[in-house]
């Protein structure tokens, strides 16, 4: 395993991030057809997170001893992160100023609240610790030496990200058109997440900002408000910021980084 870390840290991340996301998933549905009430299946489904981004973590320090890599929490890194997250800060501003436009508090998602919190909270945890994590910092030891391999690596984890919202049709069901917005919507944001990562070399803003995100936009739109009500300057304003904003501000900031460790990156292209 250590060897395949260092040799093939690529197919490593891959493979670790494939079977990571299937055992969760499978876990997930063979519990949640067992549990009928829907708030115990929350808080379920948040305690699997837990666990499964715990172990995605694991094989993440795993990885990065193999290869040379030291992670240190640093505020100048935490304080990049943050600015990197400036677009979905701005994103969020405009889905508040849809929920003003709101007809009133939803009473009966009220009793879930607590448990969709929990949830949403460690949904930042797991994902950002298994695709920017786990599968991003795989592509960056190998490709990250130059701007075009951080913006592969990136995109790579953008990409896989959006298509695992897709498969939602898959568990779920339904008409796979009504799948693909909300996929789209989350590759440009693991572009953006990708972009926090890869610019401050910091995990935790990227988890930070991704609850944050999820908290507006999985809680207050879709359930304790409801649907996005906003006004045409809000629907305009979210396009402009989803689908221009965020690409080429996440494309500056991929290419402007610099490489984790570009001695560590040489040795393993040689």
């Amino acid at each position: 395993m250590k060897n395949l870390a260092v040799k093939k840290p690529v197919l490593f991340g891959i493979v670790s991030a494939l079977i990571v996301w299937i055992v969760f998933t499978l876990v997930n549905l063979l519990l949640g057809n067992a549990i009928s009430a829907p708030i115990p299946r929350i808080w379920m489904d948040g305690a699997l997170r837990i666990v499964f981004g715990v172990l995605s973590v694991v094989l993440l320090g795993y990885i990065i001893k193999s290869n040379g890599f030291k992670f240190v929490f640093s505020t100048k890194g935490f304080a990049k992160g943050m600015f990197a997250c400036l677009p979905v800060f701005l994103l969020c501003i405009f889905y508040i100023i849809a929920l003003l436009a709101s007809a009133g508090i939803n009473k009966d998602f009220l009793p879930k609240l607590p448990a969709r919190i929990f949830q949403q909270t460690v949904v930042g945890f797991f994902e950002e610790s298994l695709f920017r994590g786990l599968l991003i910092i795989a592509f960056l030891i190998r490709f990250g030496g130059t701007g075009k391999g951080r913006i592969n690596a990136a995109l790579i984890s953008a990409i896989s990200f959006g298509l695992i919202h897709l498969s939602g049709f898959l568990t779920n069901g339904g008409n796979i058109s009504g799948y693909i917005f909300p996929a789209l919507n989350a590759m440009l944001l693991g572009l953006v997440f990708s972009a926090v990562f890869i610019y401050s070399k910091n995990l935790l803003s990227a988890m930070i900002i991704h609850s944050v995100y999820d908290y507006i936009a999985a809680i207050a739109m879709a359930g304790l408000f409801g649907e996005f009500v906003g006004g045409k300057f809000s629907q305009i304003a979210v396009i402009i910021t989803l689908f221009v904003v965020i690409p080429v501000f996440s494309i500056i900031l991929i290419i402007k980084a610099k490489p984790f460790d570009e001695g560590v990156i040489a040795a393993v292209n040689k």
